[in-house]
């Protein structure tokens, strides 16, 4: 019932925001952060109301906040709340000052999702990187419209790239032969090829990126 109070009042979503940046309670954080993240990806008029920095620095100030076990899943909601944000009021210039903890985090879930270099994420993992990688895409087009310096690190474009490789090869094995027996349903391998398809594309645009920003920068 919360959520709808959230929606429909101005002053309750002030009291979160205030919450957000102002607690060192994780496991309040966790829950506003998980929260809000499911109530934005249903609420375009609030994605939009809540596309300021004022609110985008409150969430990341919290994000910096979390800690436990369930970290992992928290930052999964944080990814996925700014991801809804940005796919709705394109806040990629919003996010500028956070840049540095951005890429920190991104590292972190990539180390988090990849057991080894040599393996590929979980279907649920190649879902989450690819909505953290869409976020980190726009930031970096902000940061390349505003003459920023180059963001990425070698290691998290060496990371990046490493993982590429390995989705990229999955995703063309898939393509080029019969679909193998992997011990799962044809619904459960078509899930795993869409999952691929998708953190492919978003690995692919962000080293891009990277590129186009190590370019312009000669």
């Amino acid at each position: 019932m919360w959520l709808t109070a959230i929606k429909h009042s101005n002053s309750c979503l002030s009291d979160v925001q205030y919450v957000l940046g102002n607690c060192l309670n994780g496991e309040l954080l966790k829950t506003c952060i998980q929260a809000l993240d499911c109530l934005l990806d249903q609420d375009s008029e609030l994605c939009a109301h809540c596309s300021n920095s004022d609110f985008v620095n409150a969430v990341c100030l919290a994000a910096s906040q979390l800690s436990g076990s369930d970290r992992s899943d928290s930052l999964r909601a944080f990814w996925h709340l700014l991801h809804s944000l940005d796919y709705e009021a394109k806040i990629g210039h919003l996010l500028l000052e956070h840049r540095e903890q951005l890429h920190d985090l991104l590292r972190e879930c990539l180390t988090d999702c990849c057991d080894t270099e040599h393996t590929l994420p979980s279907t649920q993992h190649c879902q989450s990187l690819a909505v953290t990688l869409a976020v980190v895409c726009s930031l970096e087009d902000a940061a390349s419209s505003t003459h920023r310096a180059a963001g990425l690190d070698d290691e998290l474009k060496q990371m990046l790239g490493s993982l590429y490789s390995i989705v990229h090869s999955k995703v063309v094995k898939f393509g080029s032969e019969a679909a193998p027996d992997l011990g799962t349903s044809d619904s459960d391998l078509e899930e795993t090829k869409e999952c691929l398809v998708l953190l492919d594309g978003a690995l692919s645009r962000v080293l891009q990126t990277c590129s186009d920003k190590s370019d312009s920068g000669r």
